[in-house]
């Protein structure tokens, strides 16, 4: 017998508040390198609350269960730590930074969680210009204007910039788990299968395990998930394979909502 791997993001009977609101209840994934998980589900069921709690968000509390990275706990972990542990966030909604430059933000983060200290003349890969043309690279494959590299973080960004501002980050840092929050929104055919692509190559190199929020099928044309789960009222109510994802285009959520007020109804009686 294979001994078992310790390599996956585990979450355990989760649940998560915000003050004293229970918002997710009881979820339990396992998430395992180069892995594809799609998180489904009616508007206001608690799928940003599930990411932002895992990544250590302060204004969500894991108020039980157990998250387990790599074999080490982390649910009592700053989100610095958590970060620097391999997680990775990428916001529904990015804010602006005025002050703060793309490149300079992102140069600070690769120098923090590796300790490399980046000259300011340019020889070998650790200079600044070496690392601002990489920058240019990667955005380029994003379809995002050369001078990106050098704006103040998503200040006068569209929406669909701020998506693919998010995407660079996760390209550069290259985490090991990646919790992808409506990566997809306020993209339009182009610039959705431009950001596809680059998430697939970052996870074809890194073998990074992907949790990815989406309202929009059409992601699904490009990324090709493992796993696809379905929250309602902040329970994971179902989980399947990528048919689950076409059953769900064509039909709704309304069967999973309509069982999980019967089950709710159920409990009322009982008491």
């Amino acid at each position: 017998m294979k001994p078992q791997t310790k390599q996956s993001l585990q979450v355990k009977h989760v649940s998560i508040a915000i003050g004293d609101v229970v918002v997710v209840r009881d979820v339990s994934l396992t998430i395992k390198p180069g892995e594809t998980h799609i998180l489904m589900g009616p508007n206001g069921s608690g799928k940003s609350t599930l990411l932002n709690g895992l990544a250590g968000n302060p204004k969500y509390t894991i108020t039980s269960g157990r998250m387990v990275l790599n074999g080490k706990s982390i649910a009592k972990k700053s989100p610095t730590e958590r970060a620097h542990a391999g997680l990775f966030l990428a916001f529904q909604h990015p804010v602006d930074i005025p002050g703060v430059r793309v490149a300079t933000l992102l140069r600070q983060a690769v120098q923090s969680q590796t300790g490399i200290r980046f000259a300011k003349q340019k020889f070998g890969g650790f200079s600044v210009p070496a690392f601002t043309d990489t920058l240019r690279t990667i955005g380029k494959s994003l379809n995002m204007d050369e001078r990106f590299a050098a704006r103040m973080l998503n200040v006068g960004f569209s929406g669909g910039e701020r998506k693919k501002s998010e995407v660079l980050q996760m390209a550069v840092l290259q985490p090991a788990y990646a919790l992808l929050d409506e990566i997809d929104s306020g993209l339009d055919v182009d610039a959705l299968r431009n950001v596809a692509s680059l998430i697939q190559t970052v996870q074809r190199q890194t073998k990074a395990g992907l949790l990815i929020v989406t309202h929009n099928p059409q992601l699904l044309e490009y990324i090709s998930p493992t796993h696809v789960h379905v929250m309602v009222a902040g329970r994971v109510v179902a989980s399947g394979k990528k048919e689950l994802a076409s059953e769900i285009h064509a039909q709704g959520f309304e069967r999973y909502i309509s069982k999980k007020l019967k089950k709710n109804e159920s409990k009322k009686s009982k008491k």
